[in-house]
Parts: structure tokens; sequence; C-alpha cells
């Protein structure tokens, strides 16, 4: 945007949309720290933390994740397995079409 290059009815109607941006950012920023103090009050009032009124205590996680043992292997090399969670490496999808579907992978 060349700024020099604008009229000045074109720049003073910019200048007013950007006021008008800039005012509705603030009421945004205000209403979301008044809703912050009123969840922590809540949640203080009710002997909680803030996550655990929003979430749920059960909900957190707490402490790393486990490892999922791998259910599938390759026959042509061993050393590449798969749990059969995300997304399906290629090699699964190599080795269905050659040896005949998934089930022959299973560990």
């Amino acid at each position: 945007m060349n700024l020099a290059r604008m009229s000045v009815g074109k720049l003073e109607s910019l200048m007013a949309s950007v006021q008008k941006e800039i005012k509705r950012r603030e009421e945004i920023e205000a209403n979301r720290s008044q809703a912050q103090n009123e969840l922590k009050a809540l949640a203080t009032k009710f002997g909680m933390s803030v996550e655990e009124l929003v979430v749920g205590k059960n909900a957190s996680r707490s402490g790393p994740r486990t490892k999922v043992a791998p259910k599938y292997r390759n026959p042509d090399n061993p050393a590449e397995t798969w749990t059969g969670r995300g997304r399906t490496p290629k090699w699964v999808q190599e080795a269905e079409k050659k040896h005949g579907g998934r089930d022959k992978l299973a560990i």
C-alpha cells in the first residue's frame, strides 16, 4: 500500500478504519481480561484451578505419554515397525500390496 499515492479522502477513510479496528481489538482484550478474572474467582470459590474448572481434572494429562507397542512389522525389513496409529507409512502400503493385506504384517 503506497500511502504517498493515496488521495486525502482515501487516507482519511483508511485512518477511520484503522481507529475502528484498534477500538474493536481493545474491547476484545478488555473482555478477555474480565473473563479470565471471573474464571479465576469462580475456580477459587470452588477450590479448583482454572484448568480443572474448564477442562476437568480427569481430562488433563499428567506425566509423559506412554509408548505404544508396534502392531505391524515389515517382512522385508524387520527394523520397520508401525503401531497402527497415525498416517500409514509408505512401507505398509507397499507391503500390503506385495504380501496380500495388512493382516500379513501383524506381529
